[in-house]
């Protein structure tokens, strides 16, 4: 995989595995750390709990933070999802990528990650004999002025705001 050069306040995502199951973690590049070098301490002591860090890398590194938690992730994981100052303009994904987005209703800081399986026209709803589920409870709401898509998290369906989503990676591309 090509090396991207990050900048500050980038978003990215990379997959990672831990006791046995793989998660994609998407979130921002806080510091560039250059080749040989290891995050500052003093600036990141999270990172040094535990198990601690290792020594420096061979190439330049990047500290990225998801909601809470601070990472210092291999840099040939990374995948660049956009670049700083661009998340707001709407990227459309489509059926089968893989997206992200801060949950609206649990005002949680981790942000939720699934499938697109739908995409809904302006001004209409998800179709209601497709996604019945959808429907119980508070339901889904007013229509949306813009292009939506219904989004798969395991077994949960949701219908995030568009300009909340950023795509971790599209059908069909290789990693």
């Amino acid at each position: 995989m090509k090396i991207i050069d990050f900048g500050a306040g980038d978003q990215v995502c990379w997959k990672s595995q831990a006791g046995g199951s793989e998660k994609v973690k998407v979130g921002v590049v806080m510091k560039i750390i250059r080749a040989g070098s290891q995050p500052p301490r003093d600036e990141f002591p999270a990172l040094y709990k535990g198990a601690g860090i290792g020594t420096g890398r061979s190439s330049a590194s990047y500290v990225v933070r998801v909601g809470k938690e601070l990472y210092w992730p291999i840099a040939s994981k990374l995948e660049l999802v956009a670049r700083a100052g661009s998340w707001a303009e709407p990227v459309p994904p489509a059926v089968g990528d893989q997206v992200s987005w801060k949950g609206q209703a649990d005002f949680s800081d981790k942000p939720k990650v699934g499938l697109v399986v739908r995409v809904i026209p302006p001004g209409c709803h998800p179709p209601r004999e497709e996604f019945p589920a959808m429907y119980k409870g508070v339901g889904v709401g007013a229509g949306r002025s813009v292009e939506s898509y219904v989004v798969k998290v395991g077994t949960k369906l949701y219908w995030p705001v568009s300009s909340k989503l950023a795509i971790v990676a599209r059908a069909g591309a290789g990693s």
